[in-house]
This record gives C-alpha cells, structure tokens and sequence, in this order.
C-alpha cells in the first residue's frame, strides 16, 4: 500500500510540473550576439540592371492595436518609433549602396521605383516585430521567400527578434557593441531581403517598373497628354496596381520636359531628409528612447518572473496538500510561503521599473516628436515661379506637386533653379 500511495504522490507532482512547464511558452532569443548569418554571401552583391529609387512611407505605429493602458503611457513613443524605424531602415539601404539614395517621406504620396512599407506589431525593448510589404512602381508586391541566411524573417512580412536580459548586457559591456542596438540585426535583414527579392525580377520587369514611375509622374503632371499610356485598376485587398500599355518615344519632348521636372520633385525630397531625420536622431530622444527601451525591458520581464513566482506559490500550495493527504513527511510545507514572498518581491521590482519606463516615455512626449508638425519655411524659385514652402512636409509636398504642374507648363526649364531657405 505504501508502495501505491507513493505512485500515486508521483504522478500529482509529475502532473504539476508538467502544469507549471505549460505556464510559460518558448520563443528564438538572441542572448549575447551581434552578427548576422547573412555574411557569407556579402561578397556577393546583387546589383539592379536599371538604377532603381526606393520610398520608405513613415512607419505605421500600430497604434490603434494597443491595449488601452499602453494607448495612455506609450502612444507618442510609438509615433516617435514610427519616424525612428523608417529613417534607421533608410540608413541601412542607403549605406548597402544598391539602391539609390532611398528616402523617407510621411506618405507614399511621391513617385518612387519601389516602396518599403512598416507597421510595428511589438516593442517593448525585450521584443521588435515588424511587418514589412514591398511593393514596385506598378503596385504589385515584390514577394520576399523565407532564407535561412536570414535570422530574423519568419515569413509573411514579419520580421522578430529578442533581446533578453543577457543580451542587453552585452550590449552595454562589450566595447565592440556600445552604442549599438540588437534590433539593427533586423533592420540590416530587411534591406537585405529587398536586395534579394528585387534580384528575382527581370531586367526587362525593373526597366518596365521605372518606366511606369516615371509616366505616373507625368500623368500626375499632364494628364490630359499620358493618360493613356497606363491602365490603372484595383488590385488585390484595394491596392491600385498600373499596367504600362506602351512608352512614349524617347524623343518625345513633353516626356523629356515631364522627367525634367520630377527631378525638381526629387530635389525637394531630399531637402525635406534632414529635417525628419532630425525628429528621431537628436541626443535627447536618442538618450530617452534607448533608458525607455531598457527599464520597460525591466519591467516587464520582472513582471514576467513574478507571475512565474505567483504560479510557483499556487503549484506549492496544491503540493503541500497532496503531500500531507498522502502521509509524506514535512521539508515541503513552506513552499507556497516562500514562492508568495518572492513574487511580492518581483512584483514590487516590476513596478518601481514599470515606473522609471513612464518617466522616459513622458519625457519623449515633451520632445513633441510628430512628423505633422510644421516644418521649417523655404522659398523655392524655379523658373521666375516661387513657391512658399509652409507647414507640415506632407502639406508641403502637396503644395509643391501642384506648384511642379505650373513649371511644366511653362515655355522653357532652366538649367539651374535656386532654393532659399
């Protein structure tokens, strides 16, 4: 009998630990590294047949998916991460020199070759997850395949990574890594996917794709003349999608003059770079953002270690009541205290971090980072025509698009054009 009874006291604790082992779920970290396993084919750098520009629209924030309580304490770090995270990615691109000269903008309102498109799923510090769609001049999606070499890509846009308490670590102690962020790993992934899908495409397909940017500009410009040269239609989940039916002749003047002004267009993107850059790559948000990242990280794997201890206490409780039904001798009876007091410790440690992470996110909040705000005023001549450049960039290019149509209809296009600031 006593043989049976203790059986039966194994198979209740085997059942509780198997419990317990079910209260916590097991995801891919990066403990301690920096590095990516993207390295062996470095050497082997793809580059387009055509010279191909890539937007990058501001990220969107996810806002609207937030729990209430992450709405109230951290909806401006996810617009301020929204600006951060285009402009890194741009950054990445931009010194992988395959593309050219990639920009961001608050909209995809420009024309570009291809355009990069974020949405923030997580961030907490801990975790980033991003899904990310690229997508060609015509609309169509530039379709990314799942490469080993790439760690962080886990399919369907969406790209993940850990950093746990290790791993942050190391970041803060290992001299080659201060200053760094693990999450770039992410950033240098998703260009590399871009270089990778795009090298799918046929030359013929990227020649065809800058053509159709090009002719969208001017039949944004002159519609009445290359109206006819796309056809435009709903794509799949609404997206517009622009076939190109044929080309106008190289030596169309009007087409020559059209790619002549979009380059005014350009201009004015690359005028507006700096000041969003400025938004998110000033000391004081670069300070607060990443004491932001670190003490949420804290908080919330505190908080995660104190609900393990809170579980432990529950599963302690029912351990000591099977061990005394079931006649076994005392050593297991201050276990649900023991796991109770540890998890007011860590529930406390959670707060007191949970706090600090609040402080920083109101302190970004005073920074007043919205890419909607006004922009600095310029003065634009072109061709005896000024533009007055006012409020947010968004309206501005707006302003300055329609402003582009005037030049074009003008009798000639300088050589030079001055900008005033």
């Amino acid at each position: 009998m006593k043989f049976i009874k203790n059986s039966k006291l194994s198979i209740i604790i085997s059942v509780i630990v198997s419990l317990s082992s079910c209260s916590s779920t097991g995801t891919s970290s990066f403990n301690s590294g920096y590095k990516s396993g993207y390295s062996k084919s470095e050497s082997l750098k793809y580059y387009p047949p055509v010279a191909l520009d890539v937007l990058i629209p501001v990220f969107n924030g996810g806002i609207e998916k937030l729990t209430d309580e992450d709405l109230k304490n951290f909806s401006d770090i996810r617009r301020a991460e929204s600006i951060h995270f285009a402009v890194k990615l741009k950054n990445k691109i931009k010194k992988r020199k395959i593309f050219v000269n990639p920009k961001v903008m608050p909209s995809a309102r420009a024309f570009s070759d291809i355009y990069v498109f974020g949405e923030i799923i997580k961030s907490n510090g801990r975790d980033l997850e991003l899904k990310i769609l690229f997508e060609d001049a015509q609309g169509k999606e530039i379709k990314v395949r799942k490469n080993k070499l790439i760690k962080t890509y886990k399919g369907n846009g969406r790209y993940k990574l850990k950093c746990n308490e290790k791993c942050r670590n190391n970041f803060k102690s290992n001299p080659r890594l201060i200053g760094k962020s693990p999450f770039d790993l992410i950033f240098n992934d998703i260009a590399q996917n871009l270089e990778i899908a795009v090298s799918k495409r046929s030359a013929k397909n990227l020649y065809q794709v800058q053509k159709t940017k090009e002719l969208r500009f001017a039949r944004f410009i002159a519609p009445e003349k290359f109206n006819n040269y796309l056809e435009t239609k709903k794509g799949k989940k609404n997206r517009l999608t622009h076939n190109l039916i044929y080309e106008p002749d190289a030596t169309d003047p009007m087409f020559i003059r059209s790619n002549a002004v979009r380059l005014r267009e350009s201009v004015f993107i690359d005028d507006s770079q700096q000041y969003i850059e400025d938004h998110v790559y000033n000391q004081k948000f670069l300070t607060q953002y990443r004491n932001w990242l670190d003490q949420n990280a804290n908080a919330l794997e505190a908080k995660e270690k104190a609900d393990s201890a809170k579980t432990a206490a529950v599963i302690g409780g029912i351990l000591s009541i099977a061990v005394a039904a079931y006649g076994a001798s005392e050593g297991n009876s201050d276990l649900a205290a023991t796991g109770a007091v540890s998890s007011a410790v860590l529930f406390k440690q959670a707060e007191k971090y949970g706090a600090e992470a609040k402080m920083y996110a109101d302190a970004i909040d005073e920074l007043n980072i919205d890419i909607n705000s006004s922009a600095a005023s310029r003065n634009i001549e072109i061709e005896n025509l000024i533009f007055e450049a006012r409020g947010s960039i968004e309206n501005q290019f707006e302003e300055f698009s329609n402003f582009l149509r005037r030049v074009y209809f003008q009798e000639t296009l300088p050589v030079d054009n001055t900008t005033n600031y």
